[in-house]
């Protein structure tokens, strides 16, 4: 589990993408997006960079407003280069704090 603050511009979520067995999924040629709930529920879809992809790792940088209290849960979408689809089957949870001042 991961800890952000809200209002943070400079907090990460990295994603480590594995199979069943926990072996790392090479993400070479794949495209890679994060999902989540805003405060009123909409939906929002942003891209995220693969940053290793080799080691199915993949990376979003939060911008401003973005990271709300008291938590939050995102879903990684994986395409690969024929255009099939993978998410995670369990959400990522995170707790998020509000700032002290």
């Amino acid at each position: 589990m991961a800890d952000f603050v809200a209002g943070d511009t400079a907090s990460s979520l990295v994603v480590a993408c594995v199979d069943d067995t926990g072996a790392a999924i090479d993400l070479t040629g794949c495209t890679a997006n994060l999902r989540w709930k805003d405060e009123v529920g909409t939906v929002q879809t942003k891209a995220m960079t693969v940053s290793n992809a080799t080691a199915g790792e993949c990376t979003y940088q939060f911008s401003d407003g973005e990271l709300f209290s008291p938590g939050m849960s995102f879903e990684a979408e994986i395409t690969d280069s024929a255009g099939k689809k993978l998410s995670n089957a369990d959400l990522i949870s995170v707790t998020v704090r509000e700032q002290l001042g």
